[in-house]
């Protein structure tokens, strides 16, 4: 990260980090696991989101991991369309992700990033979320942090921390 500052957070909003998808040539090129990181899934993860913290008035502050030449087209355009939303706010790739945590009152991360491990040891409540319901509860990789199966698991944890967002 750099040392700018993350000025542009208002208090009722919930931090989100993604990963970045790449183009499908990078796939084969770089990492063979990636099947699960595709545009299609990154894209859901980050309009389920919207579409929840939109219903109950709550901001999404949403973190790329990076900014790269080779980021699939599909995701820089669902960015895009994001960003139209009144409740989206896009924060730059090099903004340190601790100090958008410690602005924001909850995270959400895709699985498997640490930002959802600093959330959680900020004193955050913190989880995995996957649209896809193919990553399972007890994986070790979550190191202890819930992960939430699908919009229906989305919508019940944010409800159950909307009141700590409303009034903290």
């Amino acid at each position: 990260s750099n040392n700018e500052e993350c000025t542009s957070v208002p208090e009722n909003s919930v931090a989100v980090f993604d990963v970045t998808t790449f183009r499908p040539v990078e796939f084969g090129r770089n990492w063979s696991w990636m099947e699960y990181r595709t545009y299609d899934m990154a894209n859901q993860f980050l309009s389920d989101i919207q579409s929840v913290l939109d219903g109950m008035d709550i901001n999404m502050v949403h973190k790329r991991k990076r900014i790269t030449k080779t980021v699939h087209k599909s995701y820089i355009r669902r960015i895009r369309q994001l960003s139209k939303e009144l409740n989206y706010i896009k924060i730059y790739p090099n903004i340190d992700p601790l100090q958008v945590i410690q602005k924001t009152k909850a995270c959400i991360s895709m699985p498997f990033t640490s930002t959802a491990v600093i959330a959680k040891q900020e004193g955050k409540p913190s989880v995995y979320y996957d649209p896809t319901d193919i990553i399972q509860k007890d994986d070790r990789a979550a190191h202890g942090i819930p992960v939430l199966n699908g919009i229906g698991e989305l919508q019940v944890w944010i409800e159950s921390i909307k009141n700590n967002i409303d009034y903290e």
